[in-house]
């Protein structure tokens, strides 16, 4: 035997509390340390209960262990069964109350895109791979704790289309909030010599936020809406935005170009004639042509001079005779 006194449940959850773990589930508290009946807080689980504490004039409300579910995630215990109100922990209370756990649903949203190879010199594109990235408005990369983006990387061979696809994950109100804040898609940067890779840019929209871009049997509740963007330059920098009076398109698209050429031997020079004679008259026939008279009048001169001479000998001649 010893003279030890039994522990009292207040003792076991200020014990608890001390080293920061929180209640187990089902473990129901129902008297404080100097035996009297507190206020009661009941959690529950849908329609079942899933713990009770007991809190004494003074103490504050501890928080349980946060239940799980497939398929979902915890969003915290509320004071309405519509989870409109969320509960604060580390407060007292003044009367008993009923807390009901809060559920969002996970999902995954699949946004197709589509990447065409065009082929611009005479070198055919070899194995290339191409990644999307998801940017805020600011041009700043999205990263976000509650939400997974995961783009296919695009991996072509040749020219075609090749199709992949961006994967948003989390619970729909986290993916709601970030779509919310504005997201942009567009081609990661790489080095890609010999390529004109697309700088499109693509909006994400959740369908919530978007007043009658498309029809409300077009598309599921939980869709995302894709946009065309543009890059709007400021003297700060710039920003993306939404293309105004543009269509919710039906995928995200991309055109990237190689234009690797290699080098040809050079053409025979079909102008150069090795025939003298041909540059002769080549010649003189566009002397002919352009009207240069210095040949003709060289040629009447010589005549000329020649005739002369030929005149003066039969003359001498014809006298040379006379004189016999």
């Amino acid at each position: 035997m010893t003279d030890e006194k039994p522990i009292t449940a207040r003792q076991c959850i200020k014990a608890i509390a001390e080293v920061g773990l929180a209640l187990m589930p089902q473990m129901v508290f129902a008297e404080d340390i100097s035996g009297n009946i507190g206020k009661t807080v009941t959690f529950m689980n849908g329609n079942a209960t899933y713990a009770k504490e007991v809190v004494s004039d003074g103490m504050l409300v501890l928080e349980p262990v946060e239940p799980t579910q497939d398929g979902y995630t915890f969003t915290g215990w509320y004071t309405d069964e519509a989870l409109t109100q969320k509960f604060e922990f580390g407060r007292t209370l003044s009367e008993s109350i009923t807390l009901y756990a809060g559920w969002d649903e996970l999902i995954t949203v699949n946004l197709p895109f589509t990447t065409t190879v065009k082929q611009a010199g005479n070198v055919a594109p070899g194995e290339t791979t191409f990644n999307l990235q998801v940017l805020g408005s600011d041009g700043d990369k999205l990263s976000s704790v509650e939400v997974e983006v995961e783009a296919t990387p695009v991996k072509i061979n040749g020219e075609g289309e090749y199709d992949g696809t961006l994967k948003i994950r989390g619970a729909s109100e986290d993916i709601a909030n970030m779509l919310r804040d504005k997201v942009f898609v567009k081609q990661a940067d790489g080095n890609y010599p010999d390529w004109t890779v697309d700088d499109a840019v693509w909006g994400l929209a959740w369908k919530e936020g978007i007043v009658a871009m498309a029809a409300d049997d077009a598309v599921a509740d939980n869709s995302v809406l894709i946009f065309p963007a543009e890059y709007v330059k400021t003297e700060d920098g710039g920003y993306y935005e939404m293309v105004e009076g543009k269509d919710a398109a039906e995928k995200m698209s991309f055109i990237n170009i190689y234009t690797k050429s290699e080098g040809s031997p050079a053409e025979p020079d079909d102008t150069t004639d090795e025939d003298p004679d041909n540059d002769s008259n080549a010649y003189a026939e566009d002397s002919t042509k352009t009207g240069d008279d210095t040949n003709i009048a060289l040629w009447l001169t010589l005549m000329l001079i020649a005739g002369t001479g030929i005149t003066g000998t039969t003359i001498y001649a014809r006298r040379k005779r006379t004189n016999e």
